[in-house]
């Protein structure tokens, strides 16, 4: 049998200018490991603004990354774009208030996202063009809306969507038709 384990980077980092110049991750390896083992890196309850370039350039196969509850608020195009491998991103009990354009498309595996628990009112048209995410957690946020436009992308893909809690208001007619894989679409708790 081949067994295999993901080797986790769990990190502490305090950021909160959102500074994204940095050079250098210090830590150690376990015996027999590198940066290039590292599949999975948490951040969990720290102090960053964004999430610097650096750990996507320095820990190239991260299969999954969480930042949890460390005062995230910005994203940028250059955030994961190193991360070409990229399945599972986890953004959850932070203060993100819009999803922008092209933020994932260096993401072509990621297939599980999660953006519980933000301040984010906004997603962009363009925010999931050309990423095949199959599950997506929006729950307890601010969004008042669902475009198509912006869920349109996901059609041939998504499997599961929670919007719970996320005080929406309007569902623009036809977003989601076709949706040929959708199999839970929870809404409740919404104004809809």
């Amino acid at each position: 049998y081949i067994l295999t384990q993901d080797y986790e980077c769990i990190m502490s980092i305090s950021n909160t200018e959102g500074r994204d110049d940095f050079e250098s991750i210090g830590g150690d390896h376990m015996e027999g490991f590198n940066d290039n083992s590292v599949t999975v890196v948490s951040i969990v309850s720290q102090n960053t603004a964004n999430v610097p370039k650096i750990i996507c350039e320095k820990f190239p196969n991260i299969l999954s990354l969480l930042v949890i509850n460390s005062n995230l608020s910005t994203l940028s195009e250059v955030s994961f774009s190193s991360c070409v491998n990229l399945a599972e991103l986890e953004l959850d009990m932070n203060h993100l208030e819009i999803i922008a354009d092209v933020i994932f498309l260096n993401n072509q595996q990621l297939h599980s996202l999660s953006l519980a628990n933000n301040r984010i009112t906004e997603m962009t048209a363009k925010a999931f063009i050309g990423v095949p995410i199959r599950n997506l957690d929006i729950r307890g946020n601010s969004i008042a809306s669902l475009s198509r436009e912006t869920y349109a992308p996901l059609a041939n893909t998504l499997v599961n969507l929670w919007a719970i809690n996320s005080h929406i208001e309007v569902i623009a007619q036809g977003t989601f038709v076709n949706f040929i894989n959708l199999i839970m679409l929870d809404l409740s708790r919404n104004q809809i």
